[in-house]
């Protein structure tokens, strides 16, 4: 299919949000509130992370995995977020899943944009997708606009909600993607990543932007919700120097370093993840980003991970079991022994003070 859109590739993703983040508004939580966790589910098809982006991959198999998955959340307390891509979407059976959740009122859905599988589509499309062309912030205005906007339909058309939370595919938002998404009647954003930066294969740089939740001007205001990460241990601040002195120029004996300080637990540097973390990294990362007085984590993970054979993560159906009670416990941790609460990312939207 083609149209009259453009796909032009250009470095405004690596620019990130746009924002003077010296500006940046907090978002707190009320006092006496406690901390609160968003769990936040990047439902999307299953594809080779290691191969090339390509156009057919649209399996959406893993999905009916996930009913088992939210009977736990329901059983913990958790609502979690679903952010949907077209695949998921537009598939009848995926759909329906999905649209069961936020039937029962026991899950919410926003957006997930994967531009490579997200209709309009260009002549270029055709053409193998580049790492750079599958960061969204990285295409043209008009062709980004016109893929949320199929996203948004999509969703409303088959699961039958209007999604007003996103989250970039790969993370990839650039400037004028918030406005975008204003347009469009979104709130809330959760595309930032905090401490990393994807700049190396033409994402955007999201190493100096901070961890807790904030509101990005305008009208009406958008609240941006940061994927968690950070560093903890007792030497993280040592972490955060050589990572900042060292990435971009000797990437060989970083990862030498970054991996003997996590063996020994002196500095680790993990995403709110059980992709790839130990229960007690999840434990001591959300522990000590509280205790440095940050009130809202989110908990994130890829759909694919909850049926064995999708991901590098789980592979069989014991660590599928693995995976799935990894999140519960860490869940149940986090209500019992934190004394967090849970809550949607619309949910925080509405108890936060508005600028």
């Amino acid at each position: 299919m083609s149209t009259e859109i453009a796909l032009k590739p250009s470095t405004a993703a690596k620019e990130a949000l746009g924002i003077d983040l010296s500006l940046a508004r907090r978002a707190h939580l009320p006092a006496g509130h406690g901390p609160a966790l968003l769990v936040v589910i990047d439902t999307e098809e299953e594809f080779d992370w290691s191969a090339p982006f390509a156009r057919d991959n649209i399996s959406v198999s893993a999905i009916q995995s996930l009913p088992p998955v939210q009977r736990m959340f329901e059983q913990v307390g958790v609502r979690p977020t679903y952010v949907i891509d077209y695949p998921v979407a537009s598939t009848k059976s995926s759909a329906a899943v999905i649209r069961s959740f936020a039937e029962a009122g026991t899950a919410e859905v926003g957006a997930h944009l994967h531009p490579w599988v997200n209709p309009p589509f260009t002549d270029e499309d055709e053409r193998e997708v580049s790492k750079a062309d599958s960061y969204g912030g990285n295409l043209s205005a008009d062709l980004e606009r016109g893929k949320l906007k199929a996203l948004a339909e999509a969703i409303e058309a088959n699961v039958g909600v209007r999604a007003r939370t996103y989250k970039a595919g790969r993370y990839g938002v650039a400037p004028r993607t918030i406005a975008t998404l204003r347009d469009l009647g979104f709130t809330c954003d959760t595309s930032s990543s905090p401490w990393f930066d994807w700049s190396g294969d033409g994402g955007p740089n999201f190493r100096d932007y901070p961890n807790f939740p904030y509101w990005i001007g305008g009208f009406p205001p958008m609240l941006e919700v940061p994927t968690t990460g950070g560093w903890c241990g007792p030497l993280r601040k040592v972490g955060e120097r050589y990572l900042r002195v060292v990435e971009n120029t000797n990437g060989r004996r970083l990862r030498t370093v970054r991996g003997l300080l996590r063996r020994t637990g002196l500095a680790v540097r993990p995403m709110l993840t059980p992709e790839g973390y130990t229960l007690a990294e999840l434990k001591r990362l959300a522990r000590q980003l509280v205790d440095d007085g940050l009130d809202v984590l989110s908990l994130s993970f890829h759909s694919p991970s909850v049926g064995p054979g999708h991901t590098a993560f789980v592979r069989t159906p014991q660590e599928q079991a693995e995976f799935i009670e990894r999140v519960r416990q860490f869940c149940v941790w986090f209500r019992d022994e934190m004394g967090g609460k849970f809550m949607t990312a619309s949910e925080l939207y509405g108890k936060v003070q508005q600028p």
